[in-house]
């Protein structure tokens, strides 16, 4: 559902700030693959970051798959992905990073997926979201700043914690 909020066109900037496993980032690239009038419609393109570096394998794996040359899979914290391009030249300035959509599938307590993960419930306390959040709202931060102005950025969590969402 979150990557259809996004309302993706063809000639985005997408990035997807905690991709893995992919299955986001996949619907995210079809998005970009439909239909479109606007005279930069190849311009478009998702990155995919994760801070996991197994995970992150796992994302490149599952794009193997794509074939799609308009994905850049990145290994980074979410928190502190830069916010410029290195300067095409030597001396030059360096691009300021910024994007039409951005997803921020947040990692978090988990709790929204008690049923088809039994051993959450061990594992649960009431503590678990306070932990996240901080790191929730840091990502949501960085999200904020890379976001175009009118561009459209959608937070998400498998949670049901009212402190999570």
């Amino acid at each position: 559902v979150p990557p259809r909020l996004l309302n993706v066109e063809p000639h985005h900037r997408v990035l997807d700030l905690c991709a893995a496993p992919g299955s986001k980032t996949q619907q995210l690239l079809e998005a970009l693959s439909g239909p479109s009038t606007h005279a930069d419609a190849a311009d478009g393109f998702v990155i995919a970051n994760d801070a996991d570096y197994k995970r992150c394998h796992l994302l490149v794996h599952q794009a193997k798959r794509l074939k799609s040359p308009r994905l850049i899979v990145t290994n980074h914290d979410a928190q502190q992905l830069p916010a410029k391009m290195a300067p095409l030249t030597d001396g030059g300035a360096g691009m300021r990073l910024r994007f039409d959509r951005i997803l921020c599938d947040v990692p978090c307590s988990g709790d929204g997926t008690l049923r088809k993960a039994p051993d959450l419930w061990r594992r649960w306390n009431d503590n678990l979201s306070k932990g996240v959040h901080r790191l929730q709202l840091a990502i949501l931060i960085k999200g904020l700043q890379l976001l175009t102005p009118g561009g459209r950025l959608v937070y998400s969590t498998c949670s049901m914690n009212p402190i999570e969402d």
